[in-house]
This record gives C-alpha cells, structure tokens and sequence, in this order.
C-alpha cells in the first residue's frame, strides 16, 4: 500500500502543465518567495489579476487562506521555476497522509481482509491521488484533517495531545477557512455525541483548545479576509469573459438544499467512495453495534453539508458542485470502505461474499483507477504546453499578448513569463490600478498578438475588425490543434485521460500584429 502509493503520488509529477487554479498559487508562491507577502508580480513585468483582479487588494492577495503559498515558496525558489517543483511539497502532504492513515489502520488491528480491503480502497482511489498531485491547498488540507481527526479520536485525555490538535486546527485554519469550518462542525457534532461520553472536555481544556485558533485567526484573517471580498460576481465585466460563473439567483435556503444535493453526487460521481461499502454501513451497526460504523459516516454527511452551509450562495447556472473543498473526507471514504469490509464477519459467509462482489464490480465500473493509470504511462495532449512552447519560440522578450479568455492566462504565463500578458483589468480601474501601465486595461493599446481559445474566438475577431478600422492590423498566423478546455484538472467530472481531439472551431487560434 505504500510503496504504491508513492508511485502514483510522484510518478511523472510535472508532466502535466499547471491547471489556473495551481497556476494562479505558483505565481503567488514566487511573490511571496521574492517579497515575503502573497504578491501576484512574476518578473516585475507579469501582474497576474485573475477574474479582473477579484481576489487582489493593492497587487496583493487578501482573500486566500495562505499557507500553502508560505509552504511552497521555499521549494520553488530553491529547486527552480517548475512544475515538479511547484508539486512536490503538496505530493509529500499527500505522502504524509498514507503514513499516518497506516499507523491509524495498525493501531487498529486489523483482520487479513481488513489488510487486504484498505490497500485495493486506497490504490484505486483515483480522485485521492489526483487531488495530491495539485499544486493546491488540497492536499495540505487533507493531511491536517487526518491529523487532526487521528489525534482527537486517540485523545488519552494529556493537555499535550488537546495542544497538537489545536496546533493542526490553526494550521488548517490557515490553510483553507472553508475545510476549518466543516472540521469544527464534525468535531463538535462528534463529541457532542459520542466522544464527551468517553472522555468529556473540561473547561480549561476548552481553552487550550480555543486559545492558538483564536491566536491565529486573529493574524491571519484580518490580511487574508474573504469575506471582505464584496464583489458581485454576476456584474457585467465578469459574466461577459466568464460564463461559466453565470448565476442564478435563488432563496438562500433553496440554494443550500441544492448544494447539499450537488455535494453528494458529485463526491459520489468523483469515486470519492464505494457506494456499496457506504450505504451498508447502518446495516452492519445494526449487526455489529460497532459505533465507528455510525460516527464514520456522520462526519462525512456532517462535513457535506458543512461546506454547502458556508458556501451557499447564488450558485453557478452550470449545476456542479466545488469538488475540490471536499478533498479533506477522501481519506475518511477510503476509511468507511474498510470499516464496512472489517465489520462483515458478522453477515452470513454467502452475504458477505455477495457484498465483496457488489464493491469489486462498482470498483470496476467506476474506470477512473484504470483512467490514472493509464495517463501515468501517456500523459494526454492538452492546450498549455504547445501554446507556451510556440510563445517561447516565436515571440520577443516582453512582447505584449492578450489571452481570451482571461482564465487561461495564470497558466501560459508560468511557462512562458517573457511575454507580457495584457488586457487582464477592466476599464475604467479600480483606485489601486490607476497606476498601472495603459497594457493591463482592456481595449486601450493594441497587443502584439491575440490568443482564441476555441469558442473564445469571436470576442478576438471583433478586437481585430475594432484595430483595423484605426489602422492596426493582424493576421492569423498559427492555430495548435489541441482541445481548448483543461481537461486535466483533479475532479472527475471534469477531467479526461485520453486525448480528446478538437473540431473546428474548439482549436486554439492566434493573431499577430503585422508590421
């Protein structure tokens, strides 16, 4: 289980090109590598503005929980400007949580089956290993979830072992605000249930709890404050560029049912769990009368519909839900799959085989393990890497060009930083842009060259009809037949792991100024 799982969590980690949101963190992580705060200048030519500068304040961001930016920093600027770089540290946070996952399983001693069910649970759980891989809080996240999770259900009552979790509370805490959340809301539920019978917390552990997560939210949320992010979504600048967040505005109760439900089948689309193995775990307390078989899936519900209170919101017209906040409960869905297989020794032999059978065969339809595997011997063609490779190869040190749309720029701009990257803010600018150049406002010089993203390329013809009637022309001068979409981003849903070949009109197309 463990010499496997270092396989697919480091095999051909830098392969792949950074998806935006990886790309948008190692931009970060070179700001705050070169300037000690959460900065987003690659070069001092490169500002990276995102979404019209939506998480920025003062060439800065203010509104992402922080530390794994301050976690990756060192590893970029001491081993190099890389993807595998960029990678590492959240693989080894991913490394670290099948060591603790497998000390947990030995303290537990476990059956032969038990041995057997948590190795075939944790080597085909794709979506685990994907989410680890990312240049991302995902697997930074997890890992202090589990630790967390470790120590509070092998609390032995020491004021030591309440001061460790809250020291992996206040990590986590900093390290993304809406995990913290629904761990909180676990821990208490837990407790309030089952755990202050066991062993109760006292006043004065309250406050060794409490103490370091006030300490640290106190620094840290008042720089790196997402609720101060006052920005509609919905405006016209945004919803024009970015379809994909159109909204549709909805009663807040009726947007948390319906996020409530998308969690759910979205963790089940994503293989985050064996369904079989979840939904027969009631089943088997009622045989058992094992607690861990009711508190096990509690949590998950618990942290569920945690995540969709403190995120719902006038949601995306797509119908999807944000997979990647729910990265922290793959482990606690590996951990299910093996308590169900451990607690079936009290069904008849004929069921439990039958039940065996059941998970196999969802195992084997789910395809997604088959799917990872299969791209870590060929890796699938996606759109960044011939983009920035003709960028490096055709275009002039600081070269100005404009990507539409703007989602796609975080990316090219980590593998080909000598360009200048244009037109990413509005216009007019907000009071802390007005001292930019001219370049990083939308229509106000012409660029050197213009990027289409498949469909996206409408919106640059008319840029280039608008410049012809002032003189400037541009001519198409390459289109790279590769599908447009990130097609290689950590959720199931969203990713594929074969090449999928682009029609007309879904290439990726580029003008360039003639002289």
């Amino acid at each position: 289980m463990l010499l496997g799982s270092i396989v697919l969590l480091f095999a051909r980690l830098g392969d792949h090109s950074l998806w935006t949101d990886e790309a948008v963190t190692a931009i970060t992580c070179v700001g705050v590598w070169q300037t000690g705060d959460t900065s987003t200048w690659l070069d001092d030519h490169n500002l990276l503005t995102y979404r019209d500068g939506f998480l920025l304040k003062n060439q800065k961001d203010r509104y992402t929980s922080p530390l794994q930016f301050y976690l990756a920093a060192p590893f970029i600027g001491l081993i190099g400007h890389s993807t595998f770089a960029c990678r590492l540290p959240f693989a080894i946070c991913g490394f670290a949580t099948v060591v603790l996952t497998l000390r947990w399983l030995r303290r537990s001693n476990p059956s032969n089956l038990m041995w057997i069910a948590a190795t075939i649970l944790q080597l085909t759980n794709a979506s685990f290993f994907l989410f680890q891989r990312q240049c991302r809080y995902f697997a930074l996240s997890t890992f202090l979830s589990v630790a967390v999770a470790y120590l509070y259900c092998h609390w032995n009552g020491s004021r030591r072992q309440l001061w460790w979790i809250a020291v992996g509370m206040s990590a986590l805490l900093a390290s993304q605000y809406l995990d913290y959340a629904a761990m909180v809301v676990c821990l208490l539920i837990d407790h309030g249930i089952w755990g202050r019978r066991k062993r109760a917390i006292r006043s004065v552990d309250w406050l060794v709890l409490m103490i370091p997560q006030v300490l640290t939210a106190a620094l840290v949320c008042p720089i790196w404050n997402p609720i101060a992010r006052a920005v509609d979504i919905a405006g016209p600048v945004v919803a024009s560029t970015h379809p994909v967040v159109a909204i549709v505005p909805q009663p807040w109760l009726a947007d948390y049912l319906r996020l409530s439900w998308w969690n759910l089948r979205d963790l089940i689309a994503c293989d985050f769990a064996v369904l079989p193995l979840l939904a027969i775990c009631p089943i088997l307390y009622l045989k058992s009368k094992n607690l861990v078989l009711l508190r096990a899936p509690l949590a998950l519900i618990a942290f569920i519909l945690a995540i969709a209170f403190f995120t719902a919101h006038p949601l995306p017209a797509e119908g999807n839900a944000e997979v990647r906040y729910l990265a922290p409960v793959l482990p606690l869905c590996i951990a299910i799959g093996i308590l169900a297989v451990g607690a079936m020794r009290v069904v008849p032999l004929w069921t439990r085989g039958v039940l065996l059978a059941l998970a196999g065969l969802a195992i084997f339809l789910q395809g997604s393990a088959l799917g990872f595997y299969s791209e870590l011997l060929h890796t699938p063609a996606e759109p960044y890497a011939p983009l920035t490779a003709w960028i490096n190869q055709n275009l002039p040190a600081n070269a100005t060009v404009y990507i539409c749309p703007d989602l796609c720029v975080a990316p090219t701009m980590w593998s080909a930083p000598k360009a200048t990257y244009v037109w990413q803010l509005s216009d007019p600018p907000r009071s802390d842009y007005r001292s930019l150049s001219d370049k990083y406002f939308k229509g106000r010089i012409p660029p050197d060259c213009l990027i289409a993203f498949g469909p996206y390329g409408d919106e640059v013809r008319h840029w280039r009809d608008h410049f012809a009637q002032t003189g400037v022309h541009y001519e198409q001068v390459a289109t790279i037949p590769v599908y447009y979409k990130e097609m290689f981003r950590p959720e199931l849903i969203w990713r594929s792991f074969t090449t999928i070949r682009p029609v007309p009109g879904e290439e990726i197309c580029i003008f360039r100024r003639v002289r």
